[in-house]
């Protein structure tokens, strides 16, 4: 019966990509750069840590720590870095000095980048910092960036929390060096949950997948449009709805602590949920088991959604922050879409919809859903995914 095995086909897609990994193991992280800022009386100085194969990617370089460095590679280094790491204010860029290179004592292929920033005095209290490095070829790559020191609010030897994750499409950011209030704090964080939804393609096409038959119905086996708005419109919160309880009980659960899983088991099970629904708008397999599979989906994506938040390593008041400012940011990137597709989707619904429309954008989307389920599964480097 097609409405007992669907849920059946999905758990054991599922559990064919659990199989690649261990789910005992701690969650993997993407690969990281670590910057570091001391904002000083008497200036701003800092560094950075990169992987030595990340900067022989990106700069053509052979550099090894048997080697050393020479002038030549160092001059390299720096001119890569002046292209794409950036301290000002909103009157312009400050020049930044690339002044030592250290093989990082604790870690084999780390190098420590030692950089003096020609700033005025005082320090002013908001600072416009970008960083677009080894990202711009690698999507997964990201940015940590640290306050070591900022005397301004009495912060010294600060190793552990970051201020901010760079990545792709948060390439620039600003900074109050007196401090956000909680406020702020939580506007910051809605801000950057508008950003990952629109950026995070996955999560957007995943979306969109589902508000492709949310102006249709399913009658004799063939998709037909809808009678009334306000059928479609049940639709649409009913898709809204499932995924976003679904994923702001993980989002809540990981940034707890209680839930950690790889991120790329993580990855492909969202890569997995495309395809999935991909399929169900051609086959209508999923029959009355729809919005379960939508919701035990919605689960991934909010561990999804949750990585960005821990890499943060916040205190519990800011935890607080994130959930609820960070959830609040994503519903209304999420609105926003919808707002934006489902009136189209409605006009169109009459006019040879499944054929013109419904089958040839889910085609497109299951090609891209499966290229991610391959790439994710088999850990491979293309630089074609999502953010």
């Amino acid at each position: 019966m097609r409405t007992l095995t669907s849920p059946v086909l999905v758990a054991a897609a599922m559990a064919m990509i659990a199989a690649f990994f261990p789910l005992t193991a701690g969650a993997h992280q993407p690969g990281m750069s670590y910057l570091w800022l001391q904002v000083n009386e008497d200036g701003l100085r800092g560094r950075i840590d990169m992987a030595v194969a990340d900067l022989n990617s990106v700069t053509g370089l052979n550099i090894s720590e048997a080697e050393g460095l020479d002038a030549e590679q160092r001059q390299v280094i720096a001119d890569y870095l002046q292209a794409h790491y950036s301290i000002g204010d909103e009157a312009g860029d400050y020049a930044i000095t690339y002044v030592d290179y250290n093989f990082f004592p604790d870690f084999e292929n780390v190098l420590e980048i030692f950089y003096e920033v020609d700033a005025p005095l005082p320090v002013p209290d908001r600072l416009e910092i970008s960083y677009s490095a080894i990202m711009h070829q690698d999507a997964a790559h990201r940015g940590g960036f640290h306050f070591e020191n900022n005397y301004k609010i009495g912060l010294e030897g600060n190793y552990y929390k970051k201020a901010f994750i760079f990545g792709p499409g948060r390439e620039t950011t600003s900074f109050n060096l007196l401090g956000d209030t909680r406020f702020q704090q939580f506007l910051n964080f809605a801000r950057e949950g508008v950003i990952h939804i629109w950026i995070g393609l996955d999560h957007v096409l995943f979306l969109v997948t589902l508000l492709l038959t949310s102006v249709l119905v399913r009658k004799d086996g063939i998709w037909q449009p809808t009678q009334g708005l306000r059928s479609a419109m049940w639709n649409v919160v009913a898709v809204v709805t499932v995924f976003t309880v679904a994923h702001s009980i993980t989002l809540g659960l990981a940034l707890k602590g209680w839930i950690e899983l790889p991120s790329r088991l993580i990855e492909s099970v969202i890569a997995l949920s495309i395809l999935i629904v991909v399929l169900d708008n051609f086959y209508s397999f999923l029959g009355r088991f729809k919005w379960s599979a939508v919701f035990v989906f919605g689960l991934f994506h909010g561990l999804g959604f949750a990585t960005v938040l821990n890499l943060l390593s916040l205190d519990f008041q800011s935890k607080l922050l994130a959930l609820v400012g960070f959830n609040l940011g994503v519903e209304a990137g999420q609105l926003a879409i919808v707002l934006v597709l489902f009136p189209l989707l409605f006009l169109l619904r009459n006019y040879n919809y499944p054929k013109l429309l419904l089958r040839p954008a889910s085609a497109a989307i299951g090609v891209v859903a499966c290229w991610w389920l391959v790439e994710r599964t088999l850990d491979l480097q293309s630089g074609w995914t999502s953010f």
